[in-house]
């Protein structure tokens, strides 16, 4: 009888060691999981200030480009815009000296 008495109390032992064993797997099991999240909540928080900083540099890039972009189409009208006066001063000439043209023309007949 005492023998299974002490087989009972040993039983018992265990019991109480497995349950605290379990208990602390279950608190470790919690910490783990708390340290996972506090984990991926700052993985995503750096992802994020990444991705804001390189936008925002290819934001500044694009703004400069179109400035460059804004300034070429400027110049080219200023271009177009020159060759245009310099095209009418040309057809004016040449519309003068057609005229003159006509007129020795009239003359010559008018000689003859």
């Amino acid at each position: 009888d005492a023998q299974r008495t002490g087989l009972a109390a040993a039983a018992a032992a265990q019991r109480q060691r497995g349950e605290a064993a379990a208990g602390q797997l279950a608190e470790l099991a919690s910490s783990q999981e708390e340290l996972r999240s506090a984990l991926l909540r700052d993985v995503v928080g750096a992802v994020q200030e990444m991705l804001a900083t390189r936008l925002t540099a290819l934001g500044e890039s694009v703004t400069a480009g179109v400035a460059s972009a804004a300034g070429a189409c400027s110049s080219l009208a200023d271009e177009a815009d020159a060759a245009a006066a310099a095209a009418d001063g040309a057809a004016a000439d040449a519309l003068q000296r057609l005229v003159g043209a006509e007129s020795e023309v009239e003359r010559a007949h008018a000689e003859a």
